[in-house]
């Protein structure tokens, strides 16, 4: 028997592959190509002697335009020097930003914006997701006076002593010559955002790799049998319970919880300022995550034990660490969740932690 044929949807329905996507990205993927080749010229001329150059290329980052996405920009596309070592000085634009969403108060965008709406003395700026890799420059979109996106350039730090850095007024006066297509790619990026709710999303880029939260999920083991026994009422009091005490637990901790009837997943926000310092970070679950995950497998045990021997309950718990954004109904969503059923599926212990959170927990 031949197998049935897969369905197929026309590629239009996917945003991604519809005319207006495919010219915006064309348009401007020359404009910015057109761009780093001057900023290539201007390398080499300010390193004539040099074989290796500080300049790594542009980036063309979108401005996220969502409110349940707030301060989220995303690496549209990128533009690298032609002479440019394709090694490690790629490492790091591979792993934190390529085709992904940044969380913009923890970039240099973040002080590109605030420039924008300032004397534009100082364009250079330290990078806060590798500031002892790369200096940025950066250079606002926009449209209507609305930031639609950034170009931002970068240059390698502290690799050669001899390599000379342009001025303010040099990279100013070649993003001078380029400011009319720019302004065209703004104008693309403008409209084709009100085409969806979400551009970064309907353009298929990643969230951040930059963790937000510590995530711990507990799963009651074998709750469906209860749920379809006679235990089933004893069931409904032990979670009542449990719950109870669990909200007690997190109560004053600023947890999001996502319920899901025989779990939970308990959401902790990461201090906003602490989300590039990883010994803060590390500091903070040492003081505040630990404690509640310690206080949940005690206190289950007790809720537990006082509902044996009609209920023999047992849970799983599990802790993460990752980004966690709203979806478009405004609930919790994130790669760390999927990851976190992976484990407690996988994991034959009752309390498991994800790699990311174990990095950062011990």
């Amino acid at each position: 028997m031949k197998p049935r044929p897969v369905p197929q949807r026309p590629e239009s329905l996917r945003f991604i592959h519809q005319q207006q996507t495919i010219d915006t990205l064309a348009v401007a993927k020359e404009s910015l190509d057109a761009l780093n080749d001057d900023y290539c010229d201007l390398d080499h001329t300010n390193n004539p002697r040099l074989n290796t150059r500080p300049y790594e290329g542009a980036v063309l980052f979108g401005i996220e335009d969502d409110k349940h996405l707030p301060d989220r920009g995303f690496a549209l596309l990128h533009s690298e020097a032609y002479d440019l070592d394709r090694g490690a000085r790629l490492n790091f634009y591979k792993g934190a930003i390529d085709n992904k969403r940044v969380i913009l108060s923890q970039t240099a965008i973040a002080e590109t914006l605030k420039d924008s709406q300032k004397n534009r003395d100082q364009s250079f700026h330290s990078s806060k997701m590798n500031p002892t890799g790369q200096i940025v420059w950066g250079q606002p979109l926009l449209r209507n006076d609305q930031n639609v996106g950034v170009v931002q350039l970068a240059y390698t730090i502290n690799e050669n002593p001899d390599w000379t850095y342009p001025s303010n007024e040099a990279v100013d006066k070649i993003w001078e010559n380029h400011q009319r297509p720019m302004a065209e790619v703004a104008r693309s990026l403008a409209d084709l955002a009100l085409k969806t709710n979400s551009l970064s999303k309907s353009l298929e880029i990643l969230p951040p790799v930059t963790p937000n939260s510590f995530v711990i999920q507990w799963d009651v083991v074998n709750s469906r049998r209860d749920a379809m026994s006679s235990n089933y009422a004893a069931q409904e009091a032990y979670l009542e319970s449990w719950k109870a005490a669990r909200a007690e637990i997190t109560d004053g901790s600023g947890a999001r919880i996502l319920d899901r009837g025989d779990g939970e997943f308990i959401i902790l926000p990461i201090n906003q300022r602490d989300l590039n310092n990883t010994a803060a970070v590390g500091q903070y679950s040492k003081r505040e995550i630990m404690p509640i995950v310690n206080e949940l497998v005690k206190k289950h045990a007790e809720i537990a034990a006082a509902y044996f021997p009609d209920l023999y309950k047992k849970i799983k718990v599990t802790v993460g660490a990752g980004n966690i954004e709203d979806d478009q109904d405004g609930r919790p969503n994130g790669q760390v969740l999927y990851e976190l059923k992976n484990l407690a599926d996988s994991s034959a212990k009752p309390l498991a932690f994800s790699p990311s959170a174990e990095k950062l927990l011990f």
